[in-house]
């Protein structure tokens, strides 16, 4: 069904997983921010009044424009989810087994976004997460390499009701360092850790 601003009305699971995704995205902003903030501080009125001058590496010169394309993006895809919730005159109400079902889509379709990830995965039990994230995994690969140095030991941690050891049986089956970036692991070893994580709570 079509709204009035012409996009695919959703159902209250889906507005309440879209709010939820604008919460993760926040939550990012905000840390961005406060670097920015950091990085910047010798340029605040007071700071460079009393230090007579200011002055600022290269480097950290770069990081600031990384950080500040950085949180343009975040605004962009923002604005886009917020956009589909446009229009709604009716209060969300959801379930936890509903929000966590549209998470565990979200999730199974991967994300680029390593702080949505650990995000997603909090909410969801190794039961139905981790046969998700298998499923992302193996769908695309190259998602991962944009998350950084996350280890496998971090990520299988964030679930619910997870914790290190459990993550390193998964490790171990799939024949895997636990603290081994997620963006390190070869095609072979992603679809162990995809085979282990399937057998995991089986």
């Amino acid at each position: 069904m079509k709204s009035e601003h012409g996009t695919n009305r959703m159902d209250d699971s889906q507005v309440a997983w879209a709010c939820a995704r604008l919460l993760a995205m926040a939550r990012t902003a905000a840390t961005r921010s406060a670097q920015l903030d950091a990085r910047l501080h010798a340029f605040d009125a007071a700071a460079a009044l009393a230090a007579g001058g200011a002055a600022l590496a290269a480097a950290e010169l770069d990081r600031i424009v990384t950080d500040v394309f950085a949180l343009q993006d975040g605004a962009d895809v923002m604005g886009s989810v917020a956009n589909r919730l446009r229009g709604r005159d009716e209060s969300v109400v959801v379930a936890r087994d509903e929000l966590r079902a549209e998470a565990v889509r979200a999730f199974a379709a991967g994300s680029a976004d390593r702080s949505f990830v650990l995000f997603a995965a909090g909410m969801l039990t190794t039961g139905e997460g981790f046969p998700a994230l298998a499923d992302a995994l193996t769908a695309n690969v190259s998602l991962m390499s944009e998350w950084g140095d996350l280890s496998v030991r971090d990520l299988l941690s964030a679930f619910h009701a997870s914790d290190p050891t459990r993550a390193r049986r998964v490790s171990s089956t799939a024949l895997i360092h636990p603290d081994a970036p997620l963006a390190s692991l070869d095609s072979d070893m992603i679809q162990r850790l995809a085979e282990a994580l399937r057998r995991a709570d089986a």
